[in-house]
C-alpha cells in the first residue's frame, strides 16, 4: 500500500489532484487539493519548469488532467521511492537556486551524469564557461558516466534511442565532436517524442508536469530532463564543433534517456 497511507494519511485527501472541478472547462487545469505534509518533499528543491518540452516534442498538452488518486498502489509506491531517494550525484544541502541555474540556464546536467565529484565542482564554479572547463577536465569520467547511465536503460521502448545515444558517445571518443553533438540532439529529440507521444500520453504528461507531483518528479525526472530544453532549442546552432559543447550534448542526452526510461517505468505502474 502507499507508504504515505501507512503513515495514516487519509486516502481521500489525494482525491481530486489533477481532476477538473465541476465549474471548470475541460481544457483548463484543476485546482487540486494541497499535498499533505506527510507526503511533502523530503528535500528542498526547485520545481524545474519543463513544460517547454512539449513544444520541443511537437505535442500539445492533453486535457483534462487526470485524477491521480485513482492510480494504483504500485504507482504511489514508486513515487515514494523517487521522493525518498534523491539523486546520488547531487550533494546534500545543494543550493536549489544554483542547481536550477546550472540545469536550466546553463543546460548542464547534474542528475545521473556526471558523477558526484564533478557535480560538486560544477555547483561551485562561476559561470557557464568555467563549468565547461570543469567538465573538460574530467572528460574521461564524464564519458564513462554517460555509458553507465545508458547501460541502466532497459525499457524496450527506448532501445533505439539508447543505441543512438551510444553512437554519439562513440563519435565523441573518435574526436568527431560535430557528429557527436548532432547525434546527441537527434537521440534526445527522438526519445522525448517517443515518451510524450507514446502510450498513456496523459499519464506521462501528468507525472512530468503536474505541480503537485513536483516533490516526487522534481529532482529525479525534471532536473534530468530540463537540460534538453537548451539542447533542442530552435535557435541552437545547427553545427556544433566546440569540444566542450559536444561533451555537454552527449552528457545531457545520456542523463535524459536514463530519466525517460525511469519515467516510462513509473508510468507502467499506473492503473486506470
Amino acid at each position: 500500500m502507499l507508504a504515505a497511507l501507512r503513515r495514516g494519511v487519509d486516502p481521500g485527501i489525494l482525491r481530486g489532484i489533477g481532476a477538473p472541478g465541476p465549474d471548470e472547462v475541460a481544457d483548463e487545469p484543476a485546482h487540486p487539493a494541497p499535498v499533505p505534509q506527510a507526503v511533502a518533499p523530503a528535500v528542498d528543491a526547485p520545481r524545474f519548469d519543463v513544460s517547454g518540452l512539449l513544444a520541443r516534442a511537437g505535442v500539445a498538452r492533453v486535457a483534462p488532467r487526470v485524477d491521480v488518486s485513482a492510480w494504483g498502489p504500485g504507482f504511489w509506491s514508486a513515487l515514494e521511492q523517487l521522493r525518498h531517494h534523491p539523486p546520488a550525484t547531487l550533494p546534500e544541502g545543494a543550493d536549489p537556486a544554483v542547481v536550477e541555474q546550472v540545469v536550466t540556464a546553463d543546460g548542464i546536467p547534474l542528475v545521473g551524469v556526471p558523477r558526484a565529484g564533478a557535480v560538486s565542482a560544477l555547483l561551485t564554479a562561476h559561470g557557464r564557461a568555467e563549468r565547461l572547463r570543469v567538465l573538460l577536465a574530467r572528460e574521461d569520467d564524464v564519458i564513462a558516466d554517460c555509458r553507465d547511465a545508458l547501460r541502466g536503460v532497459r525499457h524496450a521502448e527506448l532501445a533505439d534511442d539508447k543505441r543512438l545515444a551510444r553512437a554519439s558517445l562513440d563519435a565523441y571518443d573518435d574526436g568527431h565532436h560535430e557528429a557527436a553533438a548532432a547525434l546527441a540532439a537527434a537521440a534526445g529529440g527522438a526519445a522525448l517524442r517517443r515518451c510524450l507521444r507514446g502510450p498513456r500520453t496523459q499519464v506521462v504528461q501528468q507525472v512530468l508536469l503536474d505541480p503537485d507531483l513536483a516533490p516526487y518528479a522534481g529532482l529525479r525526472l525534471r532536473a534530468a530532463l530540463a537540460p534538453l530544453l537548451g539542447l533542442l532549442a530552435p535557435d541552437r546552432p545547427a553545427v556544433v564543433t566546440d569540444r566542450g559543447e559536444a561533451l555537454v550534448a552527449v552528457a545531457v542526452v545520456s542523463a535524459a534517456v536514463g530519466a525517460l526510461a525511469e519515467l516510462r517505468d513509473l508510468v507502467d505502474t499506473a492503473e486506470g
